[in-house]
């Protein structure tokens, strides 16, 4: 058995510990800093019967580990059919950013570690074009 690579091991600062995600069957085990150390040695293709106190069989059944390659490419067929029937029943949403000028410093935001000087407000012409996207893919409406 070995790690997927979609297998993600991030660590929690200031903490010892580590979040192990697999993102394509949607787990995630909190590993603290001798489980995360042993998850990397078994990522580096050592050897072990278990991580932070999960057996390797356990593991696999979440999708963190697989036997092989055909393996792994069923974990992300079956990853894309769940995303496609989501997309299908699920209205779209749509993200805008209208500048890149925040200054909340919120920790969890996507922007954390983006200086914002060079940002400014979105032009004119972009909302333009934005609103002129959504009517012809959303709405049905021609330009």
């Amino acid at each position: 058995m070995r790690p997927t690579r979609h297998t993600l091991l991030v660590p929690i600062p200031e903490s010892g510990r580590a979040l192990l995600l697999q993102p394509l069957t949607g787990q995630a085990a909190l590993l603290e800093a001798e489980e995360a150390r042993a998850w990397e040695q078994l990522a580096g293709g050592g050897e072990g019967s278990e991580v932070g106190g999960l057996p390797l069989g356990e593991l696999e059944a979440a999708g963190f580990l697989v036997a092989g390659p055909d393996e792994e490419e069923a974990l992300i067929a079956a990853a894309r059919a769940e995303f496609d029937e989501e997309q299908r029943r699920t209205p779209t949403q749509l993200l805008v950013v209208p500048g890149m000028a925040c200054n909340l410093r919120c920790t969890y935001c996507y922007q954390e570690g983006f200086d914002g000087s060079g940002g400014g407000m979105m032009r004119p012409e972009a909302v333009d074009a934005l609103f002129s996207y959504v009517d012809r893919h959303f709405l049905g409406e021609e330009p």
